[in-house]
């Protein structure tokens, strides 16, 4: 049994590797100055994540002297490494992550960069972003040790095959993740005006999880104009709008999408009904109990009542306009319907989302905020056409359903 699996990193968390969103805001220009042991000579490159572009730099190091420039959006983690040994930036190899480097928050103006030595003992200094990450470092560093020693620990028990043990410590596992969650909580409410602060309490949602307007709302206006303005403040706020229009006692954005014949069904056509809309992508085909879930409820509730649409969003291997591709595509989706007893009405959004980024493209996608990241989802549509319910086709749909459908 794994107990812990690198909560934190060696130099403390990866708070914006995989956060994805436009980088719309005027680029600003940074420098980043560095000043090492004298014997340090050789390559320097540092790579980071600006908005959805990866982007990677590289220069000199002689007598232990560098300086970068370029331009960037909102502040950025970005990693700068000593000698690389691998040409991938984003490698994660062993071999890689054992290199000479060190993980600072990259922000317009200047940062300096200043050890007697290597970079992994250097200091970082720079704007108002890197001291927010110098602190909240600071402030995991007990909790860093604490996952060391569990992870060592767990390694021991394990070669014992210790269960008693190994079930202790997946418990002390659970209260140090408590203890991060809290340490995060703390530093979001006390810090307003830090962007920082902001991607750590959105970081799931900046990812793509989806919002709650009545809850999330409150939670982005606790931060100031100026984080709310940034790249990523102004994605959750498109996406807010968006959420409140999707919100329950909303009424369901409309639709019209074509069923596995080629009809055409529009979502306010089955007005009178409670539908359920279960928003799918054939990925899901690993995690049988959501199809089981949804098949429960659409057998178990009164058909005069109730009923489903499922809607499929494949991910195709690239977007063609070649005919014969689609028909292949569309086929596929057909078979998993028939091979899974899919026995509601099913309709497509052929290329509703990006196959790169999973954003939303088409205008049902954008409606209802999907992404890959949030589906399967369900969304119940009472028979006014209004939301009453948004949840996961989760073990306790069924109960959800009759609960509000009544029987």
């Amino acid at each position: 049994m794994k107990i812990i699996k690198a909560i934190f990193s060696k130099t403390g968390i990866v708070l914006a590797a995989c956060i994805t969103f436009s980088a719309v805001n005027a680029q600003k220009a940074f420098t980043v100055k560095g000043n090492l042991g004298k014997d340090k000579q050789g390559k320097i490159r540092m790579h980071y994540k600006d908005g959805d572009k990866y982007t990677a730099d590289s220069t000199q190091i002689k007598d232990g002297v560098f300086v970068l420039k370029g331009t960037i959006g909102d502040p950025a983690q970005a990693t700068i490494v000593l000698n690389p040994s691998n040409p991938n930036a984003w490698s994660t190899t062993r071999q890689s992550l054992a290199d000479d480097q060190l993980n600072f928050f990259l922000e317009a103006g200047t940062t300096t960069i200043t050890g007697k030595q290597d970079l992994k003992t250097a200091v970082a200094t720079g704007g108002k972003a890197q001291k927010d990450y110098a602190y909240i470092i600071s402030l995991y560093e007990p909790l860093n040790i604490e996952n060391r020693k569990l992870n060592e620990l767990g390694a021991k028990y394990r070669k014992e095959q210790n269960d008693t043990a190994l079930t202790r410590l997946k418990n002390l596992d659970k209260v140090l993740k408590q203890k991060r969650l809290d340490t995060d909580s703390t530093f979001i409410a006390n810090n307003s005006d830090s962007y920082l602060a902001f991607i750590t309490s959105f970081k799931k949602e900046l990812k793509g999880k989806a919002l709650n307007f009545k809850v999330d709302e409150s939670r982005f206006n606790h931060f100031t104009k100026e984080v709310r303005n940034s790249n990523a403040g102004k994605t959750i706020a498109a996406r807010l709008t968006v959420a409140k229009n999707i919100d329950l006692g909303a009424t369901a954005p409309d639709f019209t999408l074509n069923d596995t014949l080629g009809n055409s069904v529009k979502l306010s056509s089955l007005r009178g009904k409670y539908v359920l809309v279960w928003f799918w992508h054939s990925m899901i085909m690993g995690n049988d109990s959501q199809i089981f879930n949804v098949s429960k409820a659409y057998k178990k509730i009164d058909n005069k009542k109730f009923t489903v649409l499922g809607v499929s969003y494949e991910r195709q291997e690239q977007m063609k306009e070649d005919k014969n591709y689609e028909t292949e595509v569309k086929n596929t989706w057909k078979k998993l319907i028939k091979d899974n007893n899919m026995n509601w009405l099913n309709v497509s959004d052929y290329g509703g989302l990006n196959l790169k980024t999973g954003d939303p493209v088409s205008s049902v996608s954008k409606a209802y905020d999907l992404n890959y990241a949030n589906i399967p989802q369900c969304v119940l549509v009472d028979p006014t056409g209004k939301i009453v319910l948004r949840a996961h086709a989760d073990n306790d749909l069924l109960s959800k359903l009759k609960k509000i459908i009544g029987e």
